[in-house]
């Protein structure tokens, strides 16, 4: 595992809102992340192991966190694979009408 790797959690575990306001956004909020979700690697600490992970909410909308981080073991992970991403539309593409 490294930074950037998707990986899915095995158990729920807990971590914190992040988003740009405490009061209007929920930012540092408890919040749990639920088993089998898919995190990005966001850093691993080299003395203890523990891998920091961040799972983007879905539900985001104007007044909520963007997404959760959270700290966990790295046995309480798998393996995930990188979400696909739609095709980018090429700039100056016609459009039919």
């Amino acid at each position: 595992m490294k930074p950037g790797d998707y990986v899915r959690t095995c158990e729920p575990a807990m971590g914190f809102a992040q988003g740009p306001h405490r009061d209007q956004h929920g930012d540092g909020q408890p919040r749990e992340i639920p088993a089998g979700a898919l995190c990005e690697i966001f850093s691993i600490n080299r003395a203890t192991g523990w891998v920091t992970v961040h799972f983007d909410l879905d539900d985001s909308g104007q007044k909520e966190p963007y997404r959760v981080e959270a700290i966990v073991e790295p046995d309480m992970l798998t393996m995930g694979t990188r979400p696909s991403l739609p095709p980018m539309i090429p700039e100056g593409a016609e459009f039919p009408e």
